[in-house]
């Protein structure tokens, strides 16, 4: 599996993310880390498609979201007018680089 389909819902658009499954196996074990900065896992890129942007981050494990990703996702969601229920894509584009997109 190389794709990771997600329904997103009213509070990841208010908060800026989205919840990766902890069974999620596109993201290298070592990527999940732990609850704060200090425990972080090793960085991955992640581009968001048509907003030109791409962060580096880690998934905080405790709460399954892109640790350094709130602004990219938040603007990833205005720049493409999402609400709830739309579907996004994570796309594995290479070992250590990922592409969020609409799933169409």
């Amino acid at each position: 599996m190389n794709q990771l389909h997600l329904k997103i819902t009213n509070g990841n658009i208010k908060n800026g993310h989205f919840y990766i499954p902890a069974d999620c196996p596109i993201f290298p074990a070592t990527s999940w880390g732990g609850k704060n900065k200090s425990e972080m896992g090793s960085k991955f890129s992640v581009s968001f498609e048509g907003t030109g942007e791409t962060v580096m981050t880690d998934i905080d494990g405790s709460k399954r979201l892109l640790r350094m990703a709130r602004g990219q996702t938040s603007r990833f969601y205005k720049k493409h007018h999402l609400s709830e229920g739309d579907i996004i894509c994570i796309a594995k584009e290479g070992d250590l680089r990922f592409k969020v997109s609409i799933s169409r």
